[in-house]
């Protein structure tokens, strides 16, 4: 049956797009989130502005 053919056919095209869709926002969030992973460590190493490492 074609039509079922064209079903599927259209079926695979969504899921791939959306697949497609899913990756972008996966990738930007882990782009921006490693971004920010630098200015979060350094903030995390830094000693208070009272305190002496020695």
């Amino acid at each position: 049956m074609p039509a079922a053919e064209y079903l599927l056919d259209g079926l695979q095209l969504f899921l791939g797009k959306c697949g497609a869709l899913v990756g972008e926002i996966f990738t930007d969030v882990l782009n921006h989130t490693t971004d920010r992973l630098p200015s979060v460590k350094k903030d995390a190493t830094a000693l208070p502005e009272n305190v002496s490492d020695g």
